[in-house]
């Protein structure tokens, strides 16, 4: 039982670097633009609002097969709308505030056109 228990153990730590021998670690970071329309309790009465945003995060490659990669992510995101609006007199304005955690899980397939100069990927 105990020679079985370290045989797997050994198994597990072998794909483990395999799977981080073939693996890439990337940095990104962006803009984004929320946009937001909102029907009041009468729908004549939409109005819309848009925004500012950004994010940042790492992906972690993963080459699982020839062509073949999933690629999870961990990603901070931020977003900001406002609208304001006046009435009898009254100015009103209303903000929104997002602090987001993303845990993106991507799966993609590349077709080498002419190999290590251009690829596809889908």
């Amino acid at each position: 039982m105990n020679t079985t228990i370290r045989l797997i153990f050994a198994a597990a730590l072998l794909a483990a670097a395999g799977l981080a021998a073939n693996a890439q670690i990337s940095v990104q970071a962006g803009t984004s633009l929320p946009y937001q329309k909102m029907t009041q309790h009468d729908p004549s009465d939409r109005y819309a609002r848009g925004g500012i945003g950004a994010y940042a995060g790492v992906d972690y490659d993963i080459h699982i097969i020839k062509g073949c990669h999933i690629t999870p992510g961990l990603y901070y995101g931020f977003t900001q709308v406002s609208h304001s609006e006046a009435e009898s007199g009254i100015e009103m304005k209303e903000t929104q505030t997002d602090h987001l955690i993303c845990i993106p899980v991507h799966l993609k397939y590349a077709f080498n056109i002419k190999p290590d100069k251009f690829g596809l990927y889908l």
